[in-house]
């Protein structure tokens, strides 16, 4: 994983490199965008620190770090506070890499989109499981809304939401943020714990 990441890494500086010699606008914004979408992936596995088994990690000391180098590589205009709450469960590396893309694409989407035209916003990530043992992700921002005009093509992150959240059978619902803003809701019905020392099977993020 960490030979993964540090290749990645050398991809996005690449793709950063490129962009300087880029005369058009359009151009530079999609090499922009697959630049930022390595970083993520790479992040993601580089950050793994994996328990005594070497098959698992709490997901509480490692998506923390995830949040934190994607915020410090998306510097905007707008003073963004992201605060996290993650429970402090044990996922074996494949779903703990997926989630780490999972929130990595969702906070990205958020810095760059939610924010235009404010000067302070604030996102929120909440990973949690409920009196059922179902684990839950929220994401949520005071920006300035999601458009759910139906006409609207989807982008590529939210694309790869979908289907990487399809994987543990979730389904990715966009609400209005009653503080303003969006509030983004997965539920992950076949994801599960994975006790140290035990190695679950899943499926592996695309």
């Amino acid at each position: 994983d960490h030979r993964i990441g540090n290749s990645l890494a050398t991809v996005s500086s690449l793709l950063g490199i490129q962009m300087r010699d880029v005369s058009s606008e359009e151009i530079r914004a999609a090499l922009g965008a697959a630049r930022d979408r390595i970083q993520t992936i790479s992040s993601a596995h580089r950050r793994l620190r994996l328990g005594k088994d070497y098959e698992t990690v709490r997901a509480n000391e490692y998506l923390p770090e995830v949040i934190a180098d994607i915020r410090t590589s998306n510097v905007q205009d707008c003073d963004v506070d992201i605060v996290s709450s993650i429970a402090p469960i044990e996922l074996n590396t494949r779903d703990a890499t997926t989630l780490g893309i999972i929130i990595g694409e969702l906070t990205m989407n958020a810095l760059k989109h939610a924010f235009t035209g404010l000067k302070t916003g604030k996102i929120g990530i909440d990973l949690k499981r409920d009196s059922d043992d179902l684990l839950w992700l929220t994401v949520a921002d005071t920006g300035i809304g999601y458009d759910k005009n139906p006409s609207k093509r989807p982008g590529l992150g939210m694309l790869i939401v979908d289907q990487l959240s399809n994987q543990f059978g979730g389904t990715v619902d966009y609400a209005a943020n009653p503080a303003g803003g969006t509030i983004v809701t997965i539920g992950f019905p076949s994801l599960t714990e994975t006790p140290a020392g035990e190695n679950n099977a899943s499926t592996s993020p695309a």
